[in-house]
């Protein structure tokens, strides 16, 4: 029998990894996801799939807030 393991995003730890405020949603939602299958992966042991969607969330938790920042901040924001 052949176990799925859900993928982590690699991209997403690279530190030339590039995005905009118009993704905000999309990252949110890959949080959230990625939180859940980290609580999944402690349940179940898998030690080294824990680790790695550790460290996606990790950068998830970074690029989050400045994208807000960014979307509170930017010219799209200002009165015109």
């Amino acid at each position: 029998m052949t176990v799925c393991v859900p993928s982590v995003n690699a991209c997403l730890t690279c530190p030339d990894f590039q995005t905009t405020p118009v993704f905000l949603q999309i990252h949110r939602r890959q949080a959230a996801t990625s939180r859940h299958l980290i609580a999944q992966a402690d349940t179940k042991g898998q030690l080294r799939l824990a680790e790695n969607l550790r460290r996606v969330q990790a950068s998830l938790d970074r690029i989050i807030p400045a994208l807000e920042a960014l979307g509170k901040d930017g010219p799209d924001d200002e009165p015109r």
